[in-house]
């Protein structure tokens, strides 16, 4: 694919539920699709980026984690 310059990484889950009726498994799966992408993915293009020195990693969240939402 060539060299990647820029990484746009937008991963969600969202699993709705409130705290007391969510089993911890679908809130392990939660919070490993959400965080583990935040790592995961840039960490494969960050010494290329390094090297070239320029790169840009963008990190899109959800507005529910900023507004809120119900569950």
């Amino acid at each position: 694919m060539g060299i990647i310059e820029i990484l746009v990484n937008n991963v969600g889950s969202t699993r709705d539920s409130t705290l007391h009726k969510m089993e911890f498994e679908t809130w392990g799966q939660v919070i490993h699709t959400n965080l583990a992408s935040c790592f995961n993915i840039p960490r494969c293009l960050i010494k290329s980026m390094g090297q070239r020195a320029f790169g840009r990693i963008v990190i899109i969240g959800s507005i529910n984690g900023q507004s809120g939402r119900y569950g």
